[in-house]
């Protein structure tokens, strides 16, 4: 429930609630008090053409030159000016209906919600520079206005510089802020390209916006990778090896990113990589044949 006084004089006021059933042991109720004075610069008429020719556009007001039928339609734009130091928030305003040979006027309110802050987008799946095997990958961007929980469903999404919005998938509902109430608090953006990407770089960018007109954009780089990384070995080993020792050293070369696992049978070898993608590797060995395994996996996860 909510109160306002407009322009009240100074005094004090005693508030008496009727009407309501409030339930004891406690029994609580919201009750919202504002006081609107005047002496700050208020609403103003926009100029607007209308037939009636009765508008006084230096002062803004519409004067009672014409006769209005009745149900006959006019109609205007309200502005308000705020100072650029105005911090965000909510202002209360009135503004006055009414002609001369009228015994009242009509006094209406308005709540005006200054709000300049624009929603945030968090990368999700397929981050910025992430590597995927996947030629149509999960792109996803979560939302957030933390402000006022007003996300507008009218968000884009460009892949390499093309609008991909029809084929997105928005998720903006309506959830509840603990402190705030309901509100559009949070969000998510979803892509999957229509497509296989070709391997190599591409750029998603996102764009959100608010009930208020802000608006945010960010975008990231991310990488597709469909290709296995090449591992290369000493000349010596792909002929065959005979040893009498119980144990082999093998060298070569990957991908410097990639993770290196060297087997014989079900034994594992201690590893040693340097950053260009080289490695050395001590492998146990046992009488007869071994099968020495070289595995490598890259950052897309390809083997």
């Amino acid at each position: 429930e909510g109160i306002k006084f407009i322009n009240p004089p100074d005094g004090d006021y005693i508030i008496k609630v009727l009407g309501f059933t409030v339930n004891s042991e406690p029994g609580y109720f919201d009750l919202e008090v504002k006081s609107i004075f005047a002496g700050v610069e208020g609403y103003k008429l926009s100029h607007v053409d209308t037939k009636f020719g009765d508008e006084n556009a230096t002062s803004g007001t519409y004067l009672n030159a014409t006769t209005v039928h009745s149900f006959e339609k006019r109609t205007f734009d309200i502005l308000w000016t705020f100072p650029e130091e105005t911090l965000d928030g909510v202002y209360s305003g009135i503004f006055v209906l009414g002609v001369p040979e009228a015994q009242k006027l009509i006094v209406i309110s308005a709540d005006i919600i200054l709000d300049r802050v624009a929603p945030e987008i968090n990368p999700g799946i397929t981050g910025p520079a992430a590597i995927t095997s996947n030629r149509r990958p999960l792109i996803t961007a979560n939302l957030v206005d933390s402000s006022r929980g007003e996300l507008s469903q009218n968000a884009e999404i460009f892949l390499d510089g093309k609008n991909v919005t029809n084929i997105a998938a928005p998720s903006i509902t309506v959830t509840t802020d603990p402190s705030r109430g309901n509100g559009y608090w949070v969000g998510q953006l979803k892509l999957v390209p229509s497509a296989p990407l070709s391997d190599g770089g591409h750029y998603v960018e996102f764009v959100v916006r608010d009930f208020a007109g802000n608006v945010e954009k960010r975008g990231w780089g991310f990488t597709v990778d469909t290709l296995a990384p090449r591992i290369d070995l000493a000349e010596s080993l792909m002929m065959g090896v005979v040893t009498a020792e119980n144990e082999i050293r093998i060298t070569g070369s990957t991908e410097p990113s990639a993770a290196l696992t060297v087997y014989s049978g079900a034994s594992q070898a201690n590893v040693t990589m340097w950053d260009d993608g080289t490695f050395m590797a001590n492998v146990p060995l046992v009488d007869g044949d071994n099968e020495i395994r070289v595995t490598a996996i890259d950052s897309g996860g390809n083997v």
